[in-house]
């Protein structure tokens, strides 16, 4: 929907929750996620088909604001009413828990605010979470989705496969078994990078991994050729091996 113009100062026009209809109320949410998305000066911006980054910068500034406000002033009615809540789940995932159970079993609704707080994943229904289509769609996106995947999900190889070839650090949300499976180990580790390294303040993959892949040969020289440092994760064992 179209955001409600801004003044001549370039300020959106504040509305009370609370209001005495619900597309008054509707209105007022919608009117409060777009002046916490696009700001004062970025709305002008984005009339004039410039400054989305700008936009979703001053997004992040606002958003503690205002999802305390949409939590806690929304009314039940407001929260099940599912154009409303699409549009906040745009730019306020985290409020997925407040909505309707049916909001909640909506995959476009859920996978809206998955994408923006992954996080949300966890107030979505388990016939989602272990639905094997909508989650392999999850964890292309965000490693997050295995976590959140059914307990069954999680312990089956071909699906992690696919979550660790898309985020190698997702094995650990894998099953403790699948986490002793070596070849989803092995297939984790190719795939990690040294950004992937980097991105987890220097834990490799192999830390995530069942405790007796320290001692894998193969595997601690997989772990090494992206990051060199990894040689301090091998077992004493393969330490004092010359051939290592």
């Amino acid at each position: 929907s179209v955001p409600p113009a801004a003044d001549d100062t370039g300020t959106m026009p504040r509305r009370a929750f609370g209001a005495a209809t619900l597309d008054e109320e509707k209105h007022a949410i919608l009117e409060k996620v777009a002046l916490a998305l696009l700001g004062k000066r970025e709305l002008e911006n984005l009339k004039l088909g410039t400054g989305l980054l700008t936009a979703c910068a001053a997004f992040r500034r606002h958003w503690q604001e205002l999802c305390e406000n949409l939590d806690s002033q929304a009314s039940d009615e407001v929260l099940a009413d599912r154009e409303t809540m699409l549009e906040a789940m745009q730019v306020c995932g985290r409020m997925l828990d407040r909505c309707s159970l049916e909001l909640r079993s909506d995959p476009e609704i859920v996978f809206t605010a998955f994408g923006n707080h992954p996080n949300a994943m966890q107030h979505t229904t388990d016939e989602i979470r272990g639905d094997r289509g909508l989650m392999s769609k999850a964890i292309t996106v965000n490693r997050k989705g295995l976590a959140f995947a059914s307990r069954t999900l999680r312990d089956d190889k071909e699906f992690v496969l696919m979550a660790v070839k898309a985020f190698p650090r997702a094995l650990e949300f894998a099953s403790e078994d699948l986490k002793a499976d070596r070849e989803v180990v092995l297939v984790a580790m190719q795939h990690q990078t040294l950004k992937d390294v980097a991105d987890a303040f220097g834990a490799n993959v192999l830390t995530l991994a069942d405790g007796k892949f320290r001692g894998d040969k193969d595997l601690l020289l997989e772990a090494v050729r992206v990051d060199g440092s990894a040689v301090a994760l091998a077992s004493s064992d393969l330490r004092s091996n010359k051939d290592f």
